[in-house]
């Protein structure tokens, strides 16, 4: 059963401030990036381009702090065929500052993917001055193909993730790399069947302390064939291998296409986006969309099982005096701080330069009689300049600062995106 949506008004607020750190204009550096941002202990952060670059198969870039800004250093061009392209997946970074992440493209095995290959895993080793080495490269076999989520470390030198395509059934995959020196080893841990057990992973995986791993697929859920409106998965290790527990399965009007992976608060209760769906029409969908703009979404254990309950369900772009509205389609996972508020982006909504709005970055403020939201910063300016777009996810920092990334917007003459600072 899926409990009332509670939503309310939202309010702009002109308290918190935009900065932007970076903008991406191509010639050299890179342009439209997707993923989010890390950073290490230094405060300098880490990030993607999907493209652009010297050979204009996108880039790994360090924004580093100084006294007046950032200065950005290209760590990587990726070259294609040989060693990726299409970066869209946040990197992660281990305990000695190495990259570790996935291209969406590139290497080897072009059939069926893109002529560029069928995806990468890949290490940039920082002691070398950031030599990047091909841990993967997917052969669109039962091993999948085009991953777009990022990397999970188990701490022991093993990483998993998942790739969008490709497997036994055609439906994605869950796989761990086993690394040791030299040597990395590939297993498919979990082949996701359709139907009831899911189709389509695109999101990062989180684990628990047991070791169990959890996610979504944009697809799955419904008994009666592949199509489904996507679920949220747990996979917990067992002497027979990982088992797949659906912990939920979207109906529409609770949620459509959960494209984002999840956060789980102390509780043990996970919280994520879908891209769609909703009680609440979206005034941009094509027709062929289901109606709804998206939501943010809770699952809260109860016992082996989870209740669900929708916690905002974003109303799209508003076109009354001012053209400032609400947001759609949140890509990215949300964000928790310490009193359960939610901070988050969305995709589109807000100001109506853009087709259908440039996006918002949103708070969710945990009340006693529910979530209600305030919106912190709309995107677009009187010509895209703060940015347009953001895809990826917020990284939380101290003091009520956030950093995240726009795939568009910026200079004019470019529109290439941007990383930016929000501060409350």
């Amino acid at each position: 059963m899926v409990p009332s949506v509670m939503f309310a008004a939202a309010l702009l607020s002109l308290s918190p401030q935009v900065t932007i750190l970076h903008e991406f204009v191509g010639n050299g550096d890179g342009i439209l990036p997707e993923a989010g941002l890390v950073s290490d202990r230094s405060g300098a952060l880490y990030g993607t381009t999907a493209v652009a670059g010297a050979t204009d198969h996108g880039i790994v870039f360090r924004l580093t702090p100084k006294r007046t800004g950032y200065s950005e250093t290209i760590l990587y061009n990726f070259k294609g065929k040989p060693d990726g392209f299409y970066p869209i997946a946040r990197l992660a970074m281990d305990s000695a500052g190495n990259l570790f992440g996935t291209t969406w493209l590139g290497g080897l095995s072009p059939k069926p993917c893109n002529h560029d290959g069928c995806g990468t895993v890949f290490e940039l080793l920082r002691s070398s001055g950031y030599t990047e080495r091909v841990l993967y490269r997917f052969t669109a076999g039962t091993d999948g193909y085009e991953p777009t989520s990022g990397l999970l470390s188990d701490g022991t030198g093993s990483w998993y993730g998942t790739s969008s395509q490709g497997g036994a059934y055609n439906c994605g995959v869950v796989y761990k790399l086993t690394l040791s020196g030299s040597h990395v080893k590939e297993s498919v841990i979990f082949t996701f069947p359709g139907q009831s057990g899911g189709c389509y992973p695109q999101g990062d995986l989180i684990s628990d302390r047991s070791g169990a791993l959890y996610g979504t697929t944009s697809g799955g859920g419904n008994p009666n064939g592949h199509d489904g409106y996507g679920t949220v998965f747990k996979l917990t290790p067992s002497k027979a291998g990982f088992q797949e527990q659906v912990i939920y399965a979207f109906n529409g009007a609770d949620g459509y296409g959960p494209a984002a992976g999840l956060v789980m608060d102390p509780s043990g209760a996970l919280f994520g986006t879908t891209q769609f769906g909703g009680t609440i029409a979206c005034p941009d969908l094509p027709p062929s969309t289901p109606a709804g703009c998206g939501n943010v979404f809770k699952l809260a254990p109860a016992g082996t099982s989870y209740v669900e309950s929708v916690l905002y369900a974003f109303q799209g772009v508003v076109t009354h005096a001012g053209n400032k509205g609400d947001g759609a389609f949140p890509e990215a996972a949300p964000t928790l701080d310490a009193k359960r508020n939610i901070y988050g982006t969305t995709l589109e909504g807000g100001y109506m330069e853009c087709l259908f709005g440039c996006g918002i970055v949103f708070e969710l403020k945990a009340t006693p009689g529910g979530y209600r939201e305030k919106i912190l910063h709309l995107f677009a300016g009187p010509n895209y300049e703060d940015g347009a777009y953001p895809i990826g996810g917020l990284l939380a920092a101290p003091s009520g600062r956030f950093f995240g990334t726009t795939s568009q917007g910026g200079s004019p003459n470019v529109q290439g995106g941007t990383a930016f600072l929000l501060t409350l």
